[in-house]
């Protein structure tokens, strides 16, 4: 049987068309993704010369949200490693939010004294006196801390947005 060129085209046309339904399908299960970006169009010229076929599909990708930690926060991190220790022992997987709240406060410094305030200590605590700790006890320090943020805002993440807006806590 002898091919005319209707027929050669009309093949080339059907292995296009299978190719495009297999993209469709890894579209369809996720396996042609951009880590963190919706993949919106795929755009296949066809060999024939015809119009481009453009095969639409959106597909979700989850993403971890960025944790927002400042400058200061990483320079407070390495001046004071033994109380991140501790904050990551007592805070578990907020102890990021935490580190980032007691760094815009007290830089991480647990003897920390407000001279215009009187607030003290690595949670600042305004009267000093509220916390019942002695200034040299970071491990009490924490503990009310961990349960004054827990009982105010929830999360040591909430208690940073709350930061964001107010400038304190």
């Amino acid at each position: 049987m002898r091919l005319n060129q209707r027929m050669i085209d009309r093949r080339k046309y059907n292995i296009l068309y299978m190719w495009s339904i297999i993209i469709i399908m890894l579209l369809s299960y996720g396996f042609i993704t951009q880590a963190g970006r919706n993949v919106r169009a795929e755009e296949f010229i066809s060999p024939l010369g015809r119009d481009p076929i453009v095969i639409e599909k959106e597909v979700e990708v989850p993403v971890a949200e960025p944790v927002p930690v400042s400058y200061k926060s990483f320079h407070c991190m390495d001046n004071y490693p033994d109380v991140v220790e501790k904050i990551k022992m007592y805070f578990g997987k907020e102890w990021i939010h935490a580190t980032e709240l007691y760094c815009r406060e007290s830089s991480l410094n647990y003897l920390a004294i407000n001279p215009s305030s009187g607030a003290c200590g690595l949670v600042q605590a305004l009267p000093c006196a509220k916390t019942g700790c002695d200034l040299n006890d970071l491990d009490c320090q924490l503990r009310w801390g961990k349960k004054y943020i827990e009982n105010r805002y929830g999360t040591a993440e909430n208690a940073v947005k709350f930061h964001d807006n107010n400038n304190w806590y």
